[in-house]
C-alpha cells in the first residue's frame, strides 16, 4: 500500500491492531488502518471523498495513560472502536474485522524531522467539524463581547504564542534556575555588602540548569496549570527546546486566541503535548 502524502480528515478501515507499550512502558493502541474516505473542510455541509482508489495506509499509536492519569486518546479510541475502558485484555481482544474509525492525520516535527502522523482517532460516525476549531465572523464576536461583557476580565489579556514564530519560552512565568553571571561584568554597589562567610556552593559540571520541581497535578484548570503539567509529565531527559516546541506546537494547533480557551481547551493542550513528548 502507498504511505499517506496529506494532511486531512479521513475515514480508514481497520487492518489490525493490538495493545503495545511505548518506549518508557505506557500502554497505547497501534493500529494499522486503510484510508478509504476524506472528508472535505471547505465544504458548508459534511462531504466525504472516495478515498480507497488511493490504497493508502497509515499506522496509529494512540498514548492511552500516563503514570498519573488517563489522557484523551482513552476516552478517543473508547469511541473509535467501542471498547468498554475496563481492561487493555479487552481492547486488544477486540474484533474491528473491517471497522471504521474516523482519523486526524496532520504533520509532526520531532529531532529535526518531519512526517505525516494521525493524532486523533474518533467514532467513524462523529461530527468532523469537532476536530477542528470554526471561527466565528467578527460580528459574531462583538455580539458575544457586548452580551458577556459582565465576566470581562479587566486585566490586560495574555500574550498570546506568536504564530509560526520561533520563540522557545511560552510560558515565561514559569520559574527558571537563574544564569550564571561572569561576577566581573556585574557593577558593585554603592555600600559594600557584608561577605558571607558560608562556603560557595560547588558548581555541577553536568549541567547548567537547575531543574524546575512542581507537585504533580491531577486538574488542569488554566493556562498555567497546564504548563505545570507538562513540566511535570516530560519524560526525564527531554530538552527545554522539545518540551517548548511541543507546548507550542499544541496551542497553535487550537487555531485561536488564548484568551479564549477554556478549562478543556488547556487540558487538550496539555494532554497532546505529553503524548507528543512521549516517543515511540
Amino acid at each position: 500500500m502507498a504511505r499517506i502524502d496529506r494532511e486531512g480528515i479521513f475515514k480508514a478501515r481497520v487492518i489490525e491492531h493490538a495493545v503495545t507499550q511505548t518506549r518508557n512502558g505506557f500502554p497505547q493502541w497501534q493500529a494499522s488502518v486503510y484510508l478509504v474516505a476524506k472528508f472535505d473542510e471547505e465544504a458548508a455541509e459534511p462531504v466525504w471523498i472516495d478515498w480507497s482508489e488511493y490504497n493508502m495506509s497509515v499506522p496509529v499509536y494512540s498514548v492511552l495513560c500516563n503514570n498519573d492519569q488517563k489522557l484523551l486518546n482513552w476516552e478517543n479510541v473508547e469511541r473509535a472502536t467501542g471498547w468498554d475502558g475496563n481492561s487493555f485484555q479487552s481492547l486488544d481482544g477486540l474484533d474491528l474485522t473491517d471497522h471504521v474509525i474516523q482519523v486526524r492525520i496532520e504533520e509532526d516535527t520531532y529531532d529535526g524531522k518531519t512526517r505525516l502522523k494521525v493524532q486523533w482517532v474518533d467514532a467513524a460516525d462523529s461530527d468532523p467539524y469537532g476536530n477542528r476549531v470554526k471561527k466565528l465572523a467578527v460580528a459574531e464576536l462583538q455580539t458575544l463581547s457586548a452580551k458577556f461583557s459582565a465576566f470581562a476580565s479587566k486585566k490586560s489579556a495574555p500574550v498570546p504564542v506568536k504564530r509560526g514564530g520561533t520563540s522557545t519560552k511560552p510560558m515565561p512565568t514559569v520559574p527558571t534556575a537563574p544564569k550564571k553571571v561572569d561576577p566581573s561584568a556585574v557593577e558593585a554597589p554603592a555600600t559594600a555588602p557584608v561577605a558571607d562567610s558560608s562556603p560557595a556552593p560547588v558548581a555541577d559540571s553536568a549541567s547548567t540548569v537547575a531543574p524546575v520541581v512542581h507537585k504533580k497535578l491531577t486538574t488542569v484548570k488554566n493556562k498555567e496549570t497546564a504548563w505545570a503539567y507538562v513540566v511535570d509529565n516530560a519524560p526525564t531527559g527531554g530538552s527545554e527546546e522539545v518540551v517548548n516546541d511541543a507546548w507550542i506546537k499544541n496551542v497553535q494547533k487550537l487555531n485561536k486566541d488564548e484568551a479564549t480557551f477554556t478549562a478543556k481547551d488547556w487540558k487538550a493542550v496539555a494532554d497532546t503535548a505529553v503524548t507528543t513528548l512521549i516517543r515511540f
